[in-house]
């Protein structure tokens, strides 16, 4: 049910050219999203601790610093599209907990496989008043590939409400799978399918820190 990332989103998340701002105001959608980058790398540069505690914390810190630029509140909504508002509050709630859960954990191994991609920011297009557009370009193996990050205003911060990849939007792929679902099943079937999913992960996370060798 539930579609991955493409590779090159995650590497997008961790690489970066670094930029530099001589303005004042608060910092563009663009710098901001590039500091995120920036630190995820800085956190895979240190010191690696090869005890499973260690592996685990250093997981835990990427998913701190790299999801903490994310509005999961508004993927959630997207990601539902028309049928949220059948959702209850409860059910609202849990599907948001849920589907951060699924992004994070799903994802997150493949955050530490950087294999040398170089990445490049383009440009900042502003959609609205509230929204920016970020276009990039991933660099892997001789290749090229397009994505771009869209971003919404939260006070001085902006976060990412939707990633598109060579002109697919992430959200709504998984809008497409989500709908699909809920015409034929309830609110809670869904739910409780996303629940066993994130079990499922979170096992495979402890399972693979465990049996990593030094």
């Amino acid at each position: 049910m539930i579609i991955q990332f493409s590779r090159v989103f995650l590497i997008a998340l961790l690489l970066a050219v670094a930029y530099h701002s001589t303005a004042f105001a608060v910092p563009s959608a663009m710098e901001q999203i590039e500091a995120t980058v920036k630190e995820a790398l800085t956190v895979l540069q240190e010191p690696a601790d090869k005890e499973v505690e260690g592996r685990i914390a250093q997981r835990e810190k990427l998913r701190q610093v790299i999801f903490n630029r994310f509005d999961f509140e508004q993927m959630s909504t997207g990601a539902i599209g028309r049928p949220w508002r059948k959702f209850n509050d409860s059910q609202k709630n849990r599907f948001i907990d849920l589907f951060k859960e699924v992004l994070e954990t799903a994802y997150l191994d493949k955050i530490v496989d950087y294999q040398g991609e170089v990445f490049r920011f383009d440009k900042e297009v502003e959609e609205s008043a509230a929204t920016r557009r970020v276009d990039s370009t991933v660099i892997s193996k001789g290749q090229e590939f397009r994505l771009s990050y869209r971003m919404l205003a939260d006070g001085d911060q902006w976060r990412v409400f939707d990633v598109i990849i060579e002109g697919v939007s992430l959200v709504s792929n998984y809008r497409s799978q989500f709908n699909r679902l809920l015409r034929n099943e309830s609110i809670e079937a869904l739910l409780i399918k996303l629940q066993e999913k994130v079990a499922k992960q979170k096992a495979k996370e402890v399972t693979e820190a465990v049996n990593i060798k030094p």
